[in-house]
């Protein structure tokens, strides 16, 4: 088929952002709205079809592009005003993505890991238990544009990609427990476990240097320290403060903050604070002071993240020789065919 290069810039910057809510949007000054460049159903159907990477003998579609596309976006753009620029970008970003996944595929399925029907099952039942119940679980399907049988090879392919990673990667990370012991030993008095202070926070939005603001402030302390001591989240607001919780402080970023907390006992509220102009009542919630760590939680920690760093290294260069291995090609979705 012969494609029209205006129309298939147009396809793959506007295609996938339709399909989201009226929040993202193009910047008008660099949008294309010459009526010439709007595909009709069949054009979009065609286009959609169009070849746009092979991996070996696979070939990855532009539908397949264009779904990656609005993935990406909905998940780290949100509703950012969605340039030409920044398409290209997250079209790039879901190329890459596209390519990597497909090569992991095949050398999952050519290892042909035996997995149970039962692992597949409990780990089908588990998603939807995190998903809440059926009917979400249906959204998510619909969402991501999957069936539930497309969701099962997904699952069963992962289960064997775990075994796969165990053996080419886990199994082969060796930490050297009298290079961790001597480490500590030199460093020791740096194993410090940080000064943790956890609040409930009542912030007002009010003009801090009036007089009525403080006083009404006041009232609503009262208020709280009468009737929801330990249910702040439910006291009623009129629109002039919002309770925030689990809020974590230090003494560099909070410091108003922290010294009035300094001065509580978990559990205890404090007056009106005014915090850089900011009006506020807190709750002490939780307090762990600074002290030394263990020998044996240090190691263990340094354990945990030296294993963290060497297996991303590794799977880092797994998937870089995987791909060095792999027939990859790259259409060049300007051009007529």
């Amino acid at each position: 088929m012969k494609v029209n290069q205006v129309l298939l810039s147009f396809f793959i910057m506007f295609y996938a952002m339709a399909c989201m809510s009226p929040g993202h949007a193009f910047a008008p000054s660099e949008s294309i709205s010459t009526a010439e460049s709007e595909p009709s159903r069949e054009q979009t159907h065609e286009l959609s079809l169009k070849p746009v990477a092979r991996v070996n003998d696979s070939m990855i579609f532009l539908s397949d592009l264009m779904q990656e596309m609005q993935n990406i976006t909905m998940k780290n753009y949100g509703r950012r005003e969605i340039t030409p620029d920044l398409a290209n970008r997250i079209k790039n970003e879901a190329m890459a993505k596209l390519i990597t996944e497909e090569v992991v595929k095949q050398h999952v399925d050519s290892k042909n890991i035996e997995v149970s029907d039962e692992a597949v099952q409990e780990k089908l039942q588990q998603f939807k238990k995190d998903m809440g119940d059926e009917k979400h679980f249906q959204y998510y399907l619909r969402k991501m544009n999957k069936t539930e049988t497309l969701m099962l090879d997904e699952m069963k392919r992962a289960l064997a990609l775990e075994q796969i990673l165990a053996e080419e990667i886990d199994n082969k990370i060796k930490i050297d427990d009298q290079e961790l012991d001597r480490i500590y030993e030199e460093n020791k008095d740096k194993f410090i476990q940080q000064e943790k202070i956890e609040i409930t926070d009542i912030i007002f939005f009010l003009d801090a240097e009036d007089k009525a603001s403080y006083n009404q402030a006041e009232l609503l302390q009262k208020k709280a320290l009468k009737e929801y001591s330990d249910k702040l989240m439910e006291l009623p607001s009129d629109g002039s403060f919002a309770v925030q919780e689990k809020i974590n402080i230090n003494r560099s970023l909070h410091p108003a903050l922290y010294k009035t907390a300094k001065t509580l006992q978990p559990g205890e509220m404090s007056d009106v604070i005014n915090a850089d102009g900011t009006l506020h009542i807190i709750k002490l919630t939780g307090y762990n002071p600074e002290k030394k760590e263990s020998k044996e939680k240090s190691i263990a920690d340094m354990r945990r993240d030296i294993t963290k760093q060497m297996r991303q290294k590794m799977l880092n260069e797994w998937l870089t020789d995987l791909k060095d291995k792999a027939d990859i090609e790259v259409m060049d979705m300007m051009a007529d065919e």
